[in-house]
């Protein structure tokens, strides 16, 4: 993933654009997401400043994948066509959304495609 975010490292990428992938990446919330901007947060710039003030923040943690299933459910596609895109069972698709459900205090999918997709603010 770092070579996704190779541009917040580029000089020639201005500022506002490198804030706004660190605000990204915060959006993002996943474990992943968090280690980069706990790496950021080192910096003595103004991404490195964001980044720390991101970090700080407790995220609502979803998995890599729980985005992934909660994604296509927005996009309209059952469990069962979540399975087969995903090569999962639609067993797997319904734990992953009850669990994205949870952590993203959402009521049902739509609610939950609806704040997962919401900038965070």
């Amino acid at each position: 993933m770092q070579t996704h975010w190779r541009y917040i490292d580029d000089p020639a990428t201005t500022e506002e654009t490198r804030v706004a992938a660190v605000n990204a990446l915060g959006r993002v919330g996943t474990t992943h997401a968090r280690e980069i901007l706990r790496r950021l947060a080192q910096r003595r710039d103004e991404v490195g400043r964001v980044a720390n003030h991101i970090a700080d923040k407790p995220g609502v943690g979803l998995s890599e994948r729980e985005i992934e299933v909660i994604s296509l459910a927005g996009d309209g596609l059952t469990n069962k066509q979540i399975a087969d895109k995903l090569f999962l069972s639609p067993h797997t698709v319904a734990r992953h959304l009850s669990n994205a459900r949870g952590k993203l205090g959402a009521s049902n999918r739509a609610e939950a495609a609806v704040l997962l997709r919401r900038p965070s603010e």
